[in-house]
């Protein structure tokens, strides 16, 4: 792979860098030289490409994924494809959009988790850019954080759209979806055999962002096949530092696809989410020619350039422009038919100078007229970008050579000049075997007797062990010893460190980080047998605030009182001095008074007293009422205004009615009438005749009771008649 650096693909996608390898490919920093940009390209490995109809599935499957372009996709830009290339000569190829910002993975890696506002901002670019490929019918099938870029304004982009199907599809690599890390944040049905569709990805999203805030990725086993149990059997569940992203997430991580949102529904989701959470500052990303530089190769690439024959606006011709690649020292000459580089040479020291590839001219000028020149502050970031940062700064080969300073090559004679062309290279070879002998010794110099050093990492507000992990990883020694208490900081967090962030500090040196404790301290508080408005003034004035409120019964306990308090579970226990950190939950118990009474059941039928009683048992109060009625017998009980197991506060009053007997009647009145004939009339009215006093035939004079009097029905009523 290393022979591959400085080699210059289809003349135009010159290689700077091993980004990082794969089975199935080599992914290289380059220099587009036609429009002096940095890419990145991507070539399938040799042994992966003897299949020709394998090459041509993947071609026609990556066609279809150039569809999903998008602002928040990584570009595919162009590359060779088995359509335009012979099978067994060269490897297809690759080339995306450079992005500086390096992936989420490294920024996880070395900062820890992040907000709950700044993963929703990565979710939101995301999930957009899912919503865009999933309408163009492209799925990405492999979301994770080392396939979430970041460009130079800090919005994310997603890598490698459709590749690993593409190499799946293609039989170009291992069967898709088995690499730990797909399965590490891939969808239940990747490997259940389920149909795979668009809601894939979203729940690769949702494992993501989970990683985000708690550091860890959720539904995880310590084994593949165990993660894939997981998957198979369990919905997501999240914890509630996930905040206002908790619910949204786990409806994204279900196991059934189908009841899950799609990606449009999830971005909609995810734009309401970010319009109410406050800006937690930049995203810490971690910058790609940074992490290339963490490399042990001291490689430095000729960047050869093409420098055409070209008219300035004054009419001159454009030539012996010196090559920025080579900087001052040796500049090399250009032609209208051939771009000037440095060949490969038998004369040179093959240990002390990397190898020079010729570099073939590049098909076409994007911009005829204008010389196609690289700006130099790029040809520094790519050799500042293939060292260890411990180097110190990288300047190009030049004047620092020595007695080369200020010589020039003239320009190349016509064709008849070979001998001094021939010398001239001579002469050119020669110089470059004193830079390649100097640059030499100073690689053993970086290499054997320097120790190496790294710019120390912010870390500040991470929790102690990523902090830990982070500065390990470049070989610190971790002073945790100090500690403190601060508000607004949670236990084991980083408050400070020394030396400072940014500070260059050489592997084995000591870092000292002080460690928080967690809030400043309070005294607890008794609340026992106060008012509850009483108990909340008290916790605030204790900068502690109200946990689980819980109403309960109490016969003794007035209504509203505090009957009991406590620290919540989830809070710190009180310490030997009866002290709890500042912002601790309290729990308290709250008197609803006396519990409820319950009516008691055969109220009605009883008599008065027996009711009175039943009532009085329970605590509860009897007002009884009195009410003819027809049928129920005087004394007995024929409603109540409560049911029968109804509640009621203690000392309430329950409403009885109890007969008294049928309703009066009225005595009708029958004088005038015949003895015999008033007596019918009196008993069809509900009377009963006690007799007649005169002759039964004579003309009614009274009656006792007398008419218009109200008697209970069957009453006796005596009848008074004339005498004949």
């Amino acid at each position: 792979m290393s022979e591959e650096v400085g080699q210059t693909l289809d003349g135009r996608y010159q290689l700077s860098q091993l980004l990082g390898s794969s089975p199935a490919s080599r992914v290289y920093l380059a220099l587009d030289t036609n429009l002096s940009r940095l890419v990145v390209v991507r070539i399938l490995n040799s042994d992966l490409t003897t299949d020709h109809q394998a090459l041509q599935d993947f071609n026609a499957r990556m066609h279809r994924e150039s569809r999903a372009s998008d602002d928040f996709i990584v570009k595919l830009l162009s590359g060779r494809t088995p359509t335009d290339t012979e099978v067994g000569l060269e490897a297809p190829y690759l080339v995306y959009q450079f992005l500086s910002g390096g992936s989420l993975r490294a920024m996880l890696d070395a900062n820890g988790p992040l907000s709950v506002a700044q993963t929703v901002a990565i979710g939101l670019a995301v999930s957009r850019g899912l919503r865009i490929a999933h309408e163009k019918g492209a799925v990405h099938y492999d979301i994770r954080p080392s396939n979430i870029l970041f460009d130079d304004n800090q919005v994310a982009h997603i890598k490698d759209f459709g590749l690993a199907k593409a190499l799946a599809e293609s039989s170009l690599t291992e069967p898709f979806g088995m690499g730990s890390n797909s399965v590490l944040y891939g969808a239940p049905e990747l490997v259940t055999g389920a149909d795979v569709d668009g809601k894939c990805d979203v729940y690769s999203l949702a494992l993501v962002l989970a990683e985000c805030v708690t550091g860890s990725v959720p539904l995880s086993g310590s084994t593949t096949a165990e993660t894939l149990r997981i998957r198979a059997d369990q919905d997501l569940e999240l914890p509630a530092e996930m905040g206002p992203l908790r619910r949204l997430l786990e409806s994204a991580g279900r196991v059934d696809p189908s009841q899950r949102p799609d990606a449009a529904t999830l971005s909609h989701a995810l734009s309401d989410i970010s319009n109410d959470l406050t800006d937690d500052g930049p995203l810490p990303t971690v910058p790609t020619l940074d992490i290339g530089s963490e490399t042990m190769e001291m490689e430095r690439p000729v960047i050869a350039t093409t420098v055409r024959s070209s008219k300035r606006s004054d009419g001159a011709e454009l030539r012996d422009r010196p090559d920025p690649a080579v900087g001052n020292t040796d500049h090399a000459q250009s032609s209208t038919d051939s771009t000037s580089v440095v060949e490969d040479s038998a004369d040179v020291d093959e240990p002390a100078v990397s190898k020079v590839h010729r570099f073939a001219e590049p098909a076409s000028d994007p911009e005829p007229g204008f010389a196609t020149v690289v700006d130099p502050t790029i040809q520094e970031s790519l050799l500042e970008a293939s060292k260890p940062r411990s180097f110190g700064p990288v300047e190009p080969f030049g004047r620092e050579s020595g007695g080369n300073e200020g010589t020039e090559l003239a320009a190349p004679p016509e064709p008849s000049g070979r001998p001094r062309r021939n010398k001239r290279r001579r002469v050119l070879v020669g110089v470059l075997l004193v830079v390649a002998l100097a640059a030499g010794g100073y690689a053993f110099w970086w290499f054997q007797i320097r120790i190496p050093q790294h710019l120390v990492p912010t870390t500040q507000g991470q929790d102690v062990t990523v902090a830990t992990k982070a500065l390990k990883r470049l070989n610190f020694v971790v002073d945790t010893s100090q500690s403190d208490r601060r508000d607004g900081t949670k236990p084991g967090q980083v408050l400070s460190q020394s030396p400072a962030p940014g500070t260059s500090l050489s592997e084995g040196e000591t870092v000292k980080l002080n460690v928080s404790l967690g809030p400043t301290l309070r005294t607890l508080p008794s609340l026992t047998g106060l008012s509850r408005e009483d108990a909340l003034n008290t916790l605030m004035a204790s900068d502690l605030v109200l946990g689980t409120e819980t109403p309960q019964a109490d016969e003794s306990v007035p209504a509203g009182t505090v009957i009991s308090s406590g620290v919540s579970p989830d809070s710190p226990a009180v310490d030997a001095n009866g002290q709890v950190p500042r912002d601790t939950a309290v729990d308290l118990v709250v008197s609803s008074g006396p519990a409820p009474r319950v009516v008691p059941s055969g109220l009605i039928g009883a008599s008065v007293d027996q009711a009175r009683a039943a009532l009085e048992e329970v605590q509860l109060v009897a007002n009884v009422l009195e009410a003819y009625d027809e049928k129920a017998p005087k004394g007995q009980i024929v409603s109540s205004s409560a049911a029968s197991g109804e509640e009621l506060p203690r000392g309430s009053k329950v409403t009885l009615t109890m007969s008294i007997g049928p309703a009066p009647i009225t005595v009708p009145d029958v004088r005038g009438q015949s003895g015999s004939a008033g007596a019918s009339a009196l008993e069809k009215a509900g009377f009963e005749v006690e007799g007649i006093e005169g002759s039964p035939s004579g003309v009614i004079l009274q009656t006792d009771p007398t008419p218009g009097e109200k008697r209970q029905r069957g009453t006796a009523v005596r009848i008074f008649t004339k005498s004949r």
